[in-house]
């Protein structure tokens, strides 16, 4: 799995938790180990998220687009599957280049499958590298404070 460094995923697990189990307003953050996941901005049908340094800076290097999340992000989610998009900018696992849907290139990326509970309490998550069919890996996550 080369979504991100070491944590990035356990985190985006905990942050994507908590958005699932709660309606968001538009500035809502997570705190994660890697530090708060954000709420950025609405890209068409997609909300696209990042995770802040200490000084609440957007660190840009690795994005999240998660459809179906963008315009209604304000009003929350109901239990479901996700797809998703990642977008690592500074590495180059994937060799070939990829657009986001902000049109920005990264040349490592892949997709995911985010699984909602029921009673939003707990998702599950399928990671794919590049154009790989098989999944690289899996994480799950719970709300967080």
């Amino acid at each position: 799995m080369r979504i991100l460094t070491s944590g990035y995923l356990t985190a985006a697990s905990v942050a994507l938790a908590t958005l699932f189990s709660t309606p968001a307003s538009a500035d809502f953050s997570w705190n994660t180990s890697e530090g708060p996941l954000y709420f950025d901005d609405a890209s068409g049908n997609y909300g696209v998220f990042y995770f802040l340094d200490a000084n609440n800076n957007l660190k840009e290097d690795v994005a999240f687009y998660i459809n179906e999340l963008g315009p209604q992000y304000h009003t929350g989610v109901t239990p479901g599957t996700y797809a998703a998009y990642w977008y690592n900018y500074t590495d180059n696992d994937c060799g070939t280049k990829k657009l986001d849907p902000d049109g920005k290139a990264a040349y490592s990326w892949g997709t995911m499958w985010f699984t909602i509970a029921q009673d939003s309490d707990y998702f599950t998550a399928e990671v794919y590298d590049c154009d790989e069919t098989t999944p690289s890996g899996e994480f799950s996550g719970t709300p967080g404070t």
